[in-house]
């Protein structure tokens, strides 16, 4: 039997609390990572999110 994909593997845009759920991290490192630059996330109205893309990025050489 097949294990369901998560909600969040199938989102192209994730929240910072959903980034930090899926790293297994705190929001609070998340914002971090956010100020320091590692993480790129872009703003819609007052909500801010993270492309997935960026996240594997920061896994690939």
């Amino acid at each position: 039997m097949k294990k369901k994909e998560s909600k969040n593997e199938q989102k192209e845009f994730l929240t910072i609390e959903e980034v930090a759920e899926l790293l297994r991290l705190s929001r609070t490192t998340i914002w971090r990572y956010r100020r320091d630059g590692i993480i790129k996330t872009h703003r819609i109205g007052i909500k801010i999110f993270v492309a997935r893309r960026d996240i594997e990025s920061l896994f690939v050489g």
